[in-house]
């Protein structure tokens, strides 16, 4: 009866009701939003790598050294010479190295060359390691490891003939078509930039960059060869450009073997305490200038970057619903005037005061779960359609799971602002006297 009276009383004024709804879904989206992205923002900020102690790069800021080397956002602007590597494996301080390399994509997601230890020493969240869900570490020189969502979202698998291209960018019009990578091995799921990298070896790299000049520098040649049979009274100035192109030829060559460089080295040394010696070796090197960073000072400092931003967005989200619990109490004082009669009629048919009182909080109480729930289920919606954009762009990775512990606090600190908004009306319907009822109508 109580519910029956309640649903009617709502069913009657239902294009008020919906427009309340609507901004309370619309609060409660803004409001879970901020709270979901923020928190999957840091958690996934801090499982991304675990257990490296340094990461040793090009001198450069240690935030765009962090950002490219771990979340495969923006370019590294120089690399550092393999031969610094070598020397960094051997202090006696090192445990570990994993040298890596970027500047290739697949279809817009990064490649990455590295040894096969980054399978080994490698780890994120709680120290957790590197899986397989099919296959092994490459081995062969063209052998290929896919992280998780690269194997899903292309529907590769075991076996499959990959083509990288040059360079980082989504749009690639150079693709080294000449040699093809296998996949050997997909990774299982990490909530990290790690499931959207495609792995290869230092040597699979070296080799496809070496066969696309050789390419290029064969092509050349045949093009002065054909001018040559066009311009036989050219043949000794011909000669001579041949000479230069094999000259060119070997001097690429030559470069080829010693252009083995990488983009940034993950570290493991022996002691935690050794972190600040080998950043004094890295800032000391002569051979070439070079930036050392501890990934968890780097992190903490870039979230105190954004840290501001996030104080102003839970600012406007709580102003948001703020403002919607207002226009709910203001709705629906408006509403009591019109109402007048109605209750009227409740109270000569015995409704007590206290009756009324519960009843309009009852309203209240349906107003704010439903749109508390379409809230939720806007939220989901949105973070499932967001969630490979966020992955590919920001290298953020959420889960497309918005119910936590903090949203269900929220949405419980959401229910008891809209029944205490809701007092207003509530006490005024219950202070409303029949006497008064009559003597308006």
């Amino acid at each position: 009866m109580f519910f029956k009276v309640a649903k009617q009383s709502l069913l009657s004024r239902k294009s008020s009701v919906l427009l309340t709804i609507l901004a309370i879904t619309i609060s409660v989206f803004v409001l879970l939003s901020v709270e979901h992205i923020r928190h999957q923002a840091k958690q996934s900020f801090n499982r991304t790598v675990s257990g490296v102690d340094l990461i040793v790069g090009p001198r450069t800021g240690q935030l765009n050294l962090l950002l490219s080397s771990v979340f495969r956002i923006g370019d590294s602007s120089n690399s550092i010479e393999f031969s610094t590597v070598q020397e960094l494996e051997k202090h006696p301080m090192v445990s570990w190295v994993i040298p890596i390399a970027l500047g290739d994509s697949h279809k817009g997601h990064r490649v990455m060359g590295t040894t096969t230890d980054y399978f080994v020493h490698y780890k994120y969240g709680a120290k957790q390691a590197l899986t397989f869900s099919e296959g092994q570490a490459f081995s062969a020189t063209y052998d290929l490891v896919l992280g998780a969502d690269i194997a899903k979202k292309f529907n590769y698998s075991i076996g499959q003939s990959i083509v990288l291209s040059h360079g980082t960018g989504v749009t690639s019009f150079s693709h080294h078509e000449q040699t093809p990578f296998t996949v050997v091995g997909i990774l299982n799921r990490t909530g990290t930039p790690v499931d959207q990298t495609l792995h290869v070896s230092f040597e699979g790299l070296h080799h496809m960059h070496e066969a696309e000049s050789s390419n290029m520098i064969t092509n050349e040649h045949h093009e002065q060869h054909d001018e040559h049979d066009e311009h036989d009274e050219h043949d000794h100035e011909h000669k001579h450009d041949h000479k230069q192109v094999n000259q060119g030829a070997d001097n690429q060559q030559y470069a080829h073997d010693h252009d083995h460089k990488v983009s940034a080295v993950f570290v493991g040394l022996k002691a935690r305490f050794a972190s600040l010696v080998m950043q004094k070796w890295a800032s000391d090197y002569k051979k070439e200038a070079l930036t050392a960073i501890m990934p968890g000072v780097a992190l903490t400092q870039l979230w105190r970057l954004v840290g501001s931003i996030e104080v102003v967005l839970q600012v406007i989200a709580v102003l948001v619903l703020l403002t919607t619990l207002i226009g709910l109490s203001t709705m629906l004082l408006a509403t009591m005037r019109e109402r007048t009669r109605e209750i009227a009629i409740l109270r000569v048919l015995g409704a007590s005061p206290l009756f009324l009182f519960t009843l309009i909080e009852l309203e209240v109480l349906v107003i704010t779960i439903l749109g508390s729930l379409l809230g939720v289920a806007m939220l989901w919606i949105g973070l499932l359609v967001s969630e490979p954009l966020l992955a590919s762009k920001l290298g953020l990775f959420v889960d497309t799971n918005p119910v936590s512990e903090n949203a269900l606090i929220a949405l419980g600190l959401v229910v008891i602002g809209s029944l205490i908004m809701g007092l207003i009306p509530a006490i005024n319907a219950y202070r409303h006297s029949l006497q008064a009822n009559l003597t308006n109508n």
